[in-house]
């Protein structure tokens, strides 16, 4: 055995192996250094937990449980209270997404099940408040238990004062604060701990530079049982979210640069066993995940879920390396460094290539998947968390940068230049790995801001590196020459301003929201969401008291009766609201391409017999039009069924590019039952879309319409108008135009009776109204006419 043994704590002090022995043989200056830690995790982690429950009151109101986004969570939210529901099962196919074929689940069930696991013997499994009660603190404590781990991880690479720095800077980073708030149940704010305990178990792999003579000798070194808890570490964060596949990567080409780099023959022996055992470990336990699955909308060879390509991704890792190993231990090609990794690269890259060239499935998957950072798909160029960090919006936008991360983000590329000089000095493999790890998640971030989460670990490592290695030595530099640190004081004066200002600003609205909240009932019952989601909260709320109830949302082998429409990006939360089934949701294309590309088609179509087609093809009963139509309305012709319910609201109304002369005729089938806008209570609503920048949408119900059939003069031009009152303070007239025919004949489909009470939303006040030259006359239409399309007799006018 070769090399300088194991360290096991911080660089500024060297801790022996015994510091693994029970803690009553301990020295009193180990126990102090263990103590220290304890204090250092324990203090992080409470500060850590109170900055991400700033938003309680808003969370916990008297009507029940508010998640902060109206996104992804909410699902999260059902897949947990299913496996608390029916424990221990999992929701590995779900008839209430995509309806009506149904899909199954992109994301594993990791991160849900473990939640409902923990959740289920403290409450009673009928009792869905006191599930999400508990939930929503789940993303609260695994953020929390970051910022610790993160702080002991930065006293283990660049001492205690750097670890103490980096825990309160991650706690109170926005960035950090996204995913890990109270209430933002999501497998990114896991993934965000996982990736980090992974990164440090490399970093511990890194810093070892023990090496053996012989296989038998480098099977037994204390290196090989962290390569084993790196390898189950890869395994365990990629079935928690299968894009951390992106991360175990960026390790592996660490790890295998590490492995082509060595000085002889001897060292890249053990670095081979080492990448080998790694990869070897996750394709173990990632194999009964993912082999043997079957995808309906994706190849089997996908990476965009579980499949058979990463198990057997790692495991031809593996078998490269023993190859490559072989040959160079047998071979004139591991004589040196340069002639090692010319080898490794070329027979890696060649069996790669070979690889995808003669395996169509694998290569199209491959390329498939890639669509991730491009432009192609409709949902990524809507998306938010999909756009780069300097334009979130599709135009240049510092600001947005700036305040999840503060000014520091501009300060990076110094911070990491600085570290790379002091680990070139150093020859640290290990704060080199930090450094590789930052500029591949640096670069990611810039192509799609989400992955900021990953970057925000090392982020505040790195400035608090620099900071912990600066500031001792400003007292010294003072007094010798106190220009220089005086500028340098001023500059990171002005740089812990500026990004307190900034990341005030991301604050700001949380906290005025909370003390809003704790001021008044009403404004706590308002919830977190933004009022242009939390219409759409209200809308669920609805449908769940006023619409018929379907089967199966906590079964899903029983088939629901219809589903409900809306854009893409309130699916989730309406699914959850309403129990009932969506034809599109914030998955998008992802889990259901057929019924995604019906919905879009649905609010394009110009003509509401097309329309109604679409509708009953995908067996729903409701539709919710808001401005979005099914998530944007760019490209929409003037007279699409978008604007038809949204602007029009179903009613005649003249539009400029429309067809019959410039106007929509108005609907038939469309029965509006519920509405809802942002527009404050004292202000006045005329009609039922408020002015920008407030907005609205309605609730529209699916009838057969009653068909009203009379007589005019021949050419005489039909007014027909009824009014229309709501609960939101909103009025309007349903309005339609017929002409009679030759024989003087009319006819004129209408979606509303007069006779009964069809909403608990919308009434009607009066009769129809019909108007066709001088003469006018009321009519009365039954609720029975119009579930069945029955005849009404009109007026002789």
């Amino acid at each position: 055995m070769r090399g300088r043994g194991r360290d096991v704590l911080v660089r500024s002090r060297i801790v022996p192996d015994e510091l693994a022995c029970p803690t009553d043989s301990l020295l009193p200056e180990e126990l102090s250094l263990v103590s220290s830690r304890a204090r250092m995790f324990g203090s992080l982690f409470v500060f850590a937990a109170a900055i991400r429950a700033i938003g309680y009151p808003t969370i916990f109101t008297s009507a029940g449980v508010h998640l902060p986004y109206a996104g992804d969570a909410y699902y999260h939210l059902r897949r947990i209270w299913f496996s608390v529901a029916r424990f221990p099962e999992t929701l590995p196919f779900d008839r209430y997404v995509s309806f009506p074929d149904g899909s199954q689940n992109i994301w594993p069930s990791t991160f849900d099940w473990t939640i409902a696991a923990f959740i289920r013997p403290f409450v009673d499994p009928t009792d869905q408040a006191a599930v999400e009660a508990i939930a929503v603190w789940a993303p609260v404590v695994l953020g929390a238990t970051t910022a610790g781990l993160i702080a002991l991880f930065a006293g283990r690479a660049y001492g205690e004062g750097a670890g103490w720095c980096a825990g309160a800077l991650y706690s109170i980073l926005p960035m950090s604060f996204i995913y890990s708030q109270l209430g933002m149940i999501d497998h990114h704010v896991a993934v965000a701990l996982l990736t980090t305990a992974m990164l440090w178990l490399v970093y511990e792999v890194f810093d070892d530079d023990d090496s053996a003579e012989t296989c038998a000798d480098a099977i037994v070194t204390p290196s090989m049982g962290l390569c084993v808890a790196v390898g189950f570490s890869m395994a365990i964060t990629i079935v928690t979210w299968t894009g951390s596949l992106i991360h175990a990567c960026v390790l592996q080409a660490a790890l295998g640069l590490r492995w082509f780099w060595t000085q002889d023959r001897v060292e890249a022996r053990s670095r081979a066993i080492e990448f080998g055992v790694v990869q070897a470990v996750a394709a173990a336990c990632l194999a009964p995940f993912s082999l043997g699955t079957h995808w309906q909308a994706y190849s089997d060879w996908s990476p965009l879920v579980l499949t058979h390509l990463q198990p057997i991704y790692f495991a031809s890792a593996a078998g490269v390396v023993c190859v490559v190993q072989l040959l160079h231990d047998r071979s004139t090609f591991g004589r040196s460094r340069q002639r090692r990794t010319a080898s490794g690269l070329a027979i890696a890259g060649t069996a790669g290539l070979a690889v995808l060239v003669v395996f169509d499935p694998l290569r199209e998957a491959i390329f498939s998947a890639s669509a991730w950072f491009g432009d192609g798909e409709i949902l990524l160029d809507l998306a938010s968390e999909m756009k780069p960090i300097f334009a979130p919006r599709g135009i240049l936008e510092l600001t947005f940068a700036l305040e999840r991360f503060g000014a520091g983000f501009f300060v990076l590329p110094f911070a990491w230049l600085y570290l790379a000089w002091r680990a070139f000095k150093t020859h640290s493999r290990a704060q080199w790995l930090i450094l590789f790890w930052t500029l591949a998640f640096a670069v990611l971030t810039l192509r799609q801001w989400r992955f900021g989460n990953t970057l925000a670990v090392v982020y505040v490592i790195l400035l608090s590196a620099v900071a912990a290695d600066w500031f001792p030595r400003l007292r010294r530099r003072m007094r010798l020459a106190p220009v220089r640190p005086a500028l340098e004081i001023l500059v990171v004066t002005s740089l812990i301003v500026g990004s307190a200002m900034y990341m005030s600003a991301f604050y700001r609205p949380i906290v005025q929201m909370s003390v809003r909240a704790l001021s008044s009932e009403r404004h706590r019952n308002l919830g977190p969401l933004h009022p242009t989601k939390r219409i759409y909260d209200e809308a669920g709320r609805w449908l769940a008291e006023h619409s018929p109830v379907t089967q199966g949302y906590l079964d899903a082998l029983l088939l629901p009766e219809y589903g409900v429409l809306s854009d893409w990006s309130s699916g989730h939360v309406l699914r959850y609201r309403s129990e009932r089934p969506m034809i599109q949701d914030n998955f998008g294309p992802y889990v259901g391409r057929g019924s995604f590309e019906l919905a879009w088609a649905y609010y394009a179509e110009r003509r509401e017999a097309s329309a109604i087609e679409i509708l009953e093809g995908l067996g729903v009963r409701y539709v919710i039009a808001g401005p979005m139509g099914a998530g944007s309305a760019k490209g929409l012709e003037p007279d699409a069924m978008a604007y038809q319910l949204w602007t029009a609201s179903g009613s005649m109304m003249p539009i400029s590019g429309g067809r019959d002369g410039g106007s929509l005729p108005g609907l038939s089938q469309h029965r509006l039952v519920f509405h809802a806008h942002t527009l404050p209570p004292n202000r006045r609503l005329r009609g039922l879309v408020p002015a920008q920048p407030f907005t609205s949408l309605g609730i529209w119900e699916i009838v057969a319409g009653a068909v009203i059939e009379g007589h005019a003069q021949p050419g005489a031009v039909i007014e027909l108008q009824l009014q229309l009152r709501t609960k939101s303070r909103a009025s309007h007239v349903y309005s339609r135009e017929a002409v009679a025919d030759e024989s003087g004949r009319y006819r004129i489909v209408v979606p509303y009776s007069t006779d009964t009470e069809w909403s608990s939303d919308v009434r009607v006040t009066g009769l129809y109204r019909l108007t066709s030259q001088r003469a006018n006359a009321r009519l009365a239409v039954f609720e029975s006419d119009v579930l069945s399309g029955g005849l009404v007799h009109g007026p002789q006018l």
